[in-house]
């Protein structure tokens, strides 16, 4: 017998992104979640998987025609600017970048909701690196749950590493 929701109790049960339903192999039981926990849990490593390699992507320098506003939200501006080396030394370039981290997630994460970015400075080391902690809303069913990632922006190699806080 299958440990898949049945139809009579599968409003507490949380559907996993699609990708996800589609990397798991069919006939592998052990891939899917065993309990709205376990379901939350994996929804939440998507979202921060996702998160990861949407601010690792890097958006295009020329501007968007005026003249089209519908390629705001296409793949071409998927991803974050190419900050320049040592940009993160200037608080308002560092309020910049969050700014525009956050309008990023808002525009192409839609599994999350109540976006907002800030800058932690708890580190001192802002000439090497940028913190930012990206507390949210996840959608998810039957309630939705708080999340919240931190976010570090290397100086010299632009690398981005998103982790769970949460």
């Amino acid at each position: 017998m299958s440990d898949r929701p049945s139809n009579r109790n599968a409003a507490h049960w949380i559907r996993l992104p699609l990708l996800d339903r589609l990397i798991a192999d069919a006939d592998d039981d052990s891939a899917m979640p065993r309990s709205p926990q376990e379901a939350v849990e994996a929804l939440r490593k998507a979202v921060r998987r996702d998160l990861e390699a949407l601010l690792n992507a890097r958006r295009r320098r020329w501007p968007l025609p005026e003249t089209a506003p519908e390629l705001i939200t296409s793949p071409l501006n998927y991803g974050i600017p190419d900050a320049t080396s040592g940009s993160y030394a200037l608080q308002e370039k560092r309020e910049a970048l969050a700014a525009e981290v956050e309008a990023t997630i808002r525009r192409y994460e839609p599994r999350l909701r109540g976006v907002k970015v800030r800058i932690d400075d708890s580190g001192g080391d802002l000439e090497r690196r940028l913190k930012l902690r990206v507390d949210a809303v996840l959608r998810s069913d039957p309630v939705p749950e708080p999340v919240s990632f931190e976010t570090v922006i290397e100086a010299v190699s632009h690398e981005v590493r998103v982790a769970d806080q949460g």
